[in-house]
């Protein structure tokens, strides 16, 4: 069966999504509805032969993303992945995105999270999720450290 591709047009600009909203100093975070439907399948990225041999890896903490849009930005990606984070301190003290804009790997980024767990819940959620018309693979990066 075909798939059905759903998106959501927003008027919010990028800077606009960066900012903490006025009810608290949390920045703003996608909505689980726009996870959900704002995405294609796995078995759709897996019919694109660039992407036929995917793969997660073997869990990190850390997630690396590619298939990035050139418009992409790192608060893009900071609205994106915020909500795997429970406060502003936590994502300040714990997330840290690393956007590749030039040379071998612009269209990629990597993405840092707390624990294993928390990568894993964010690597469900956003692979396969269509970021400014293109669809962003998701797999474990490799750990700096042991984990």
């Amino acid at each position: 069966p075909a798939s059905t591709l759903h998106i959501v047009m927003h008027s919010t600009t990028t800077e606009d999504l960066a900012k903490p909203n006025s009810a608290s100093s949390f920045y703003r975070v996608i909505s689980e509805e726009e996870l959900r439907t704002n995405r294609v399948s796995p078995e759709e990225i897996l019919k694109n032969a660039r992407f036929a041999k995917y793969e997660a890896g073997a869990p990190t903490k850390r997630l690396y993303i590619k298939n990035i849009s050139p418009s992409v930005t790192v608060d893009d990606l900071r609205y994106l992945f915020s909500r795997y984070f429970t406060s502003q301190q936590e994502q300040d003290s714990n997330m840290q995105i690393k956007l590749m804009e030039q040379g071998r790997m612009r269209g990629q980024a990597f993405v840092s999270f707390e624990s294993q767990v928390t990568a894993a819940q964010a690597l469900q959620d956003t692979h396969g999720f269509m970021l400014k018309n293109k669809f962003l693979v998701v797999q474990y990066g490799k750990s700096d450290t042991k984990e």
